[in-house]
């Protein structure tokens, strides 16, 4: 009875936790449109990237964050944004060369006010 009882409640806390991993898994989205400290703008839609500087090209989501190349011809041109979440509103974007080891020094993003992603 006592190891029945375990047992049951071990399998509901192992579901529990499977949930709270999925759901936080499922919750991160980094769409919609972000704005950096010094007013660039960049407009995240799935694999779709607006970038700041008007051109078109694809992102993609990594376990933890959301990264695409920069296309040449604008600011770091060649180097990857990393957008990693710290809020339901706030991004930390950190740019990093393809030959870069260790990452550079990062801004923190902001959802757009008033924008229409």
């Amino acid at each position: 009875m006592i190891a029945r009882t375990i047992y049951r409640l071990t399998s509901f806390c192992m579901g529990l936790a499977a949930y709270a991993v999925v759901a936080h898994a499922a919750t991160f989205s980094a769409d919609g449109a972000w704005c950096s400290p010094a007013g660039e703008r960049v407009v995240i839609d799935g694999a779709d990237v607006t970038t700041p500087g008007g051109q078109k090209s694809a992102g993609r989501y990594t376990e933890h964050a959301y990264v695409f190349t920069v296309p040449k011809g604008e600011r770091d041109g060649g180097k990857d944004l990393y957008f990693e979440p710290i809020g339901p509103n706030a991004m930390k974007v950190t740019t990093i060369a393809p030959v870069q080891i260790e990452p550079g020094p990062h801004d923190d993003w902001e959802r757009c006010r008033g924008a229409t992603s």
